[in-house]
């Protein structure tokens, strides 16, 4: 017959073997969890990245169409613009025309708390910078670029957003550069 006493360590034993084993699994679990919130973020800097090269790669005056590639989990966050002279802009933007890809507040409008606290900001080299979603195809929105710059719109319909959101799937977005005004549009029937 076996003493008490001397069960007690074989009992201890097994409970440090399986607290060791729970804590690897609660560490992996959420290491997992990191890597794929983490990639939500990358793929936003890439993001804002992409727009900003397909601003840099236009000359003043110019209009150009580009895709940008969406991501997973896209849905959840949007493009801003602001110009240097808006006072509620980022203070990430130093005070200067910046766009930025930030994480879409509850009421989906622009945020500058939320870019400020979570989102990626590029600063840019012009006054007046607009980012708009044209909201529908029964609507006309068209970037007047006679008038050098001055951003000017036919529109009828709806007002457009002032932001863009990213989707999980290739989007086509417009921009606009001037001297002094960078415009950035999507045409929301075209998600």
């Amino acid at each position: 017959m076996k003493k008490k006493g001397a069960e007690l360590p074989d009992n201890v034993l097994s409970i440090i073997i399986a607290t060791i084993v729970i804590l690897i699994f609660v560490v992996g679990v959420y290491k997992i969890i990191m890597v794929f919130s983490n990639q939500d973020t990358e793929n936003a800097k890439n993001t804002i990245d992409t727009v900003q090269g397909k601003i840099d790669a236009l000359k003043y005056g110019e209009t150009g169409n580009f895709l940008i590639q969406g991501f997973k989990n896209g849905d959840n966050w949007a493009v801003f613009g602001w110009g240097e002279a808006i006072v509620d802009a980022p203070e990430r933007c130093n005070y200067l025309s910046c766009i930025c890809i930030c994480p879409k507040d509850a009421s989906a409008a622009m945020s500058s708390t939320s870019c400020q606290s979570k989102g990626f900001c590029r600063n840019l080299n012009t006054k007046a910078v607009s980012v708009q979603t044209l909201q529908s195809a029964s609507s006309t929105n068209v970037l007047n670029p006679a008038i050098p710059g001055a951003n000017t719109y036919e529109q009828t319909g709806e007002a457009p957003l002032s932001y863009i959101t990213i989707t999980n799937k290739v989007s086509e977005i417009k921009i606009y550069k001037d001297k002094d005004s960078i415009t950035i549009q999507k045409d929301s029937t075209n998600a």
